[in-house]
């Protein structure tokens, strides 16, 4: 779709003129982008949208041409955020670290096509990270959730009795009627409700 003749008319591809200036580059030119199968591919994989974007533009900015291969996309997206990761590090010795940095920079963009899949690789590999550790705190969430449910005396059944007139649900039908007192506040318990949780 987005390929372009040279100006020149000559059969050389190694010099492609852009197609899209760099002042041309909309909004909708970059959710067209989005919409390429390269794109979807590596949204599908986890990565961020906003980065995407931004790998987009800038290969429509220095080569004109959108990517065709998802490797390639994936490849710079996550060049760029270890790029992003680098800098944001505190410094330990300013001149040092600024050198290090372009030099890791220049070694991580300049990988060979051959080198994309193993980048892809390790994206896979910290998006199944990332993912195992939101599975983990989600299952730690859901452990303090059914917690938070089990009866304060008894631990084993779920909480369905309501104290009046404080308002605290602490305990089991089997457990509240030998309290006397709220055990979240203390005060007298002057009558009980029954829940029930649709």
């Amino acid at each position: 779709i987005f390929e372009g003749v040279p100006e020149d008319e000559s059969t050389d591809t190694a010099e492609t003129q852009p197609l899209v200036p760099s002042s041309e580059i909309t909004e909708a030119t970059l959710n067209e982008l989005l919409e390429s199968p390269p794109a979807i591919e590596a949204l599908e994989i986890g990565l961020h949208v906003g980065r995407v974007k931004r790998a987009l533009k800038k290969r429509m900015e220095e080569k004109g041409t959108p990517y065709t291969n998802s490797d390639e996309l994936i490849e710079d997206v996550l060049c760029d955020q270890v790029t992003e990761e680098m800098i944001r590090e505190p410094p330990n010795s300013g001149v040092e670290q600024c050198n290090s940095v372009e030099k890791d920079e220049s070694k991580i963009c300049s990988t060979e096509n051959e080198n994309s899949a193993v980048s892809t690789d390790k994206g896979k590999k910290l998006i199944k990270k990332s993912n195992s550790e939101e599975i983990t705190a989600l299952e730690e969430e859901n452990r303090k959730l059914k917690e938070a449910r089990l009866c304060k005396i008894c631990m084993d059944r779920e909480t369905t009795i309501v104290f009046l007139p404080c308002g605290h649900l602490a305990t089991c039908v089997y457990c509240a009627p030998s309290l006397t007192h709220c055990l979240m506040c203390r005060q007298e318990i002057k009558a009980t409700v029954r829940t029930f949780l649709s």
